[in-house]
């Protein structure tokens, strides 16, 4: 057996905003007051499968809700701005970010190619010095 339930919960949003204006559904003149919408979608009456929030205006007088944004549009445009430019220093961190790791690589692969280049001369060196020491010993065999 499966318990379901789908729910509309209406919250005031406390020391929120208020404005008179006049009412779309009761056509009074009310005060509207700035609360937030859950619809959320729970099984067995415990876990939430689906909720999503809105900002609404709500009239004191009929308690009918109206968008937030209808009310206050520059809200809309400010929050809007806001998230693009978050959105845009999220990519010029992540460009930065991307950049560093690019210039720890060339450093690191510079690293490895001194450090090889050091070891193939030492041991080139070590070569020849084996080799001068081998000719030397022959050299003194042979009396020279």
């Amino acid at each position: 057996m499966f318990f379901w339930s789908v729910g509309r919960q209406l919250k005031r949003v406390p020391k929120g905003k208020k404005q008179t204006l006049k009412c779309g559904s009761c056509k009074q003149e009310a005060s509207f007051y700035e609360s937030t919408v859950d619809d959320s979608f729970k099984a067995f009456m415990v876990l939430d499968l689906w909720k999503r929030s809105k900002r609404v205006m709500q009239c004191g007088e009929c308690l009918g809700v109206c968008d937030y944004y209808s009310v206050y549009p520059e809200e809309k445009l400010a929050e809007e701005e806001a998230a693009r430019q978050a959105e845009l220093e999220r990519k010029k961190r992540e460009q930065e970010e991307a950049q560093k790791r690019q210039e720890a690589e060339a450093k690191e692969h510079a690293r490895q190619q001194e450090e090889a280049r050091q070891k193939y001369e030492s041991e080139k060196a070590r070569k020849d010095q084996e080799v001068d020491d081998e000719l030397a010993q022959m050299k003194k065999k042979l009396g020279k």
